[in-house]
């Protein structure tokens, strides 16, 4: 027999829905994003937790689909998140349970296209953030985005990683029994290894990405730098002549009335000097 339950039907359901599970935990299995990807034989309980990306409002989030067997009277339970209802392969699951011909192969198969899509959406992404990344528009937006990015990345490698080991249990399992079924498990196995290694090579692209927006942003931050060493020494000068004829001491030619654009005009003549030897020698 095979039922699903949604996160709602489980808290009001009256009886445990398991022996040795309260609902409580069965929830929290649910709603914990950080608890990565695992295989637990509980009794004579199997519980088999993945999480998936699904992407809502222009962010992916993860969420965990359960699927739990009762060994010993066969019964098998779907649990899954309401926002598993919008991804489409999920969707098509549920509505044709009754001519699945083997559930954990299905189950495993949905967490795979679902990390595919994934990763695919994410290459996208960082595909176009490489190619705005001397834009100084795009800076603040794909450095937020680069950092977010790279979080989810973070997150979906040990989920990889656990379903991997879950394709492994089941085809060890289940995969002597039935030669189509180790077949299928064998091809979804090759599927999530390869997908295992989109995620470390996106993984590196954002690294090279980071280094390119930091170096650009060093250079920028060089050219300001720069700039402002070449005006403070520019106002030296002036404030040089301003400094010594503001002294409250008798001072050569202060009865004089041409002193004062005397003095303007050398330091203007100084300041274009040391524009010039900076211009030769391409300071900017």
């Amino acid at each position: 027999m095979f039922s699903k339950y949604s996160n709602l039907e489980i808290e009001k359901l009256d009886f445990k829905l398991l022996k040795y599970i309260s609902n409580s935990n069965l929830l929290k299995y649910l709603m914990d994003d950080n608890e990565i990807t695992l295989l637990v034989n509980l009794f004579k309980t199997e519980m088999m937790i993945l999480s998936i990306p699904v992407f809502k409002e222009d962010k992916f989030h993860f969420r965990r689909l359960l699927l739990i067997t009762e060994e010993e009277f066969g019964n098998s339970f779907l649990i899954y998140n309401e926002d598993l209802l919008v991804f489409e392969v999920f969707a098509k699951f549920v509505a044709s349970k009754h001519r699945i011909r083997n559930v954990k192969e299905k189950v495993l198969s949905i967490g795979v296209n679902a990390y595919l899509d994934f990763v695919n959406y994410l290459k996208f992404r960082f595909e176009e953030i490489e190619g705005q990344v001397v834009n100084e528009k795009f800076v603040a937006s794909n450095i937020i985005n680069l950092m977010l990015y790279d979080t989810i990345l973070q997150k979906a490698s040990p989920n990889l990683e656990g379903i991997g080991m879950l394709i492994e249990e089941t085809s060890k399992k289940l995969g002597e029994e039935d030669v189509d079924l180790a077949n299928s498990l064998i091809s979804l196995k090759v599927e999530n290894v390869q997908i295992r290694g989109l995620v470390r090579g996106l993984s590196d692209l954002s690294d090279n990405i980071s280094h390119s927006i930091d170096s650009i942003n060093n250079y920028r931050l060089n050219i300001v730098m720069r700039t402002l060493t070449i005006l403070t020494v520019c106002l030296a000068i002036p404030t040089l002549f301003a400094g010594l004829y503001g002294m409250n001491v008798p001072l050569p030619y202060q009865n004089y009335t041409w002193a004062t654009f005397a003095i303007f005009g050398i330091s203007i003549a100084i300041i274009l000097g040391v524009l010039y030897v900076f211009k030769r020698r391409s300071y900017f």
